[in-house]
């Protein structure tokens, strides 16, 4: 499937107007939101929302995704990994190019790593020496260590990070599918 990149400047507005017209492997999105900027990529029915000027904590991070009627991003393909990571060498942000993503610990035992969608981290793609213990949170970063693109690094959930969210788009009828 062909990828179509956008950024956008967002209006003041309490939602996202999304998919205007749908045709193979083409798609048209109306963004209307209040956050200042978004990139947005699609890739295999899922379109990813960039939020690079919006530094928030990873719970309000997610609240803002759920919102928007996606979720955190869960690089739980390496297809997936492959082309976030990609994504984000072409962006920037003002939070150490990092951005948080739904990967997450538990508060006792620090090693179990799961999606926000209950699955394990099965594609660890971690930074020299991480996890190190000192957050529950996950972030991907630009270039970190330099020379490394598209690593994890575990953060506190109460870091201030920009964030990916994404969300099913259905091919056959054009409409955002609300993930849950």
């Amino acid at each position: 499937m062909a990828v179509m990149h956008i950024q956008e400047q967002r209006r003041e507005s309490p939602s996202i107007g999304w998919l205007l017209s749908f045709a193979p492997h083409f798609y048209v999105l109306c963004i209307t939101c209040h956050f200042s900027s978004i990139n947005l990529a699609v890739q295999d029915d899922v379109l990813y929302s960039f939020y690079n000027k919006n530094i928030t904590t990873w719970t309000d991070s997610e609240k803002q995704c759920r919102k928007d009627g996606g979720r955190l991003v869960t690089l739980d393909t390496e297809r997936k990994w492959k082309f976030v990571k990609e994504e984000i060498q072409n962006l920037s942000n003002s939070a150490a190019n990092e951005w948080f993503i739904g990967l997450k610990t538990g508060y006792r035992n620090r090693e179990n790593w799961q999606w926000i969608t209950g699955h394990q981290l099965t594609n660890p793609h971690w930074q020299n020496h991480q996890p190190s213990g000192d957050g529950q949170c996950a972030v991907i970063a630009k270039e970190y260590p330099p020379g490394t693109y598209g690593k994890y690094n575990d953060l506190s959930c109460l870091a201030s990070k920009a964030f990916i969210c994404e969300s099913e788009v259905n091919t056959t009828t054009g409409k955002r599918i609300i993930l849950k």
